[in-house]
């Protein structure tokens, strides 16, 4: 069709919704069919910084227009964690990071240790949560955005807890948010 009406810009116009359409329908089924999934894990030794370095390179789009501060604290360290789903959260955590800075700002991501696992902190410059959509936000289709499908926080939930970990998110209207993940580290 683009080709059949490629001089005609009205038409264009119109197809390039259509295809809009269809990827945002395609996104959406293929977040409901991974929400309704069992959680099946296949880790992996990978490294804090590759696991960073591809959320990031995943995000280029969603980034462009802020700034990006990335402090870890053992980017060489290696953790046992399913890294493409792993990747899937912190990709999910940027992109959410980023649309609550429409006039640009800071997305921070940090790595650090404790006693009791790896931390992964995405923290943002953006617009906060309110306090009563803090109680949702896990919620399957729960969404404050215009065009989003409210399955984002409550996949990257399940897949943290499928790695026996944690996800917390803090924020107060104008004041930002952060999220972070706590992955328990194997022996």
């Amino acid at each position: 069709l683009k080709i059949t009406f490629g001089a005609d810009e009205e038409k264009k116009e119109i197809l390039e919704e259509i295809s809009y359409g269809v990827d945002t329908l395609n996104k959406i089924i293929n977040e409901l069919l991974n929400y309704s999934r069992p959680m099946k894990l296949e880790p992996a030794h990978v490294r804090v910084e590759d696991l960073v370095e591809q959320a990031v390179s995943l995000s280029a789009e969603e980034i462009r227009k802020i700034s990006l501060s990335i402090n870890l604290e053992q980017p060489d360290k290696t953790v046992r964690v399913d890294p493409t789903k792993v990747v899937q959260v912190l990709v999910n955590l940027i992109s959410n990071a980023a649309d609550a800075m429409p006039e640009g700002g800071t997305v921070s991501i940090r790595s650090f240790s404790r006693e009791d696992g790896l931390i992964f902190s995405v923290s943002d410059t953006g617009m906060g949560i309110k306090e009563e959509d803090m109680e949702r936000i896990f919620e399957p289709f729960f969404t404050t955005k215009s065009r989003g499908t409210g399955l984002g926080l409550s996949l990257c939930k399940k897949i943290v807890g499928a790695h026996h970990g944690s996800l917390r998110i803090t924020g107060r209207p104008g004041e930002g948010t952060t999220a972070e993940v706590l992955l328990k580290e194997e022996e």
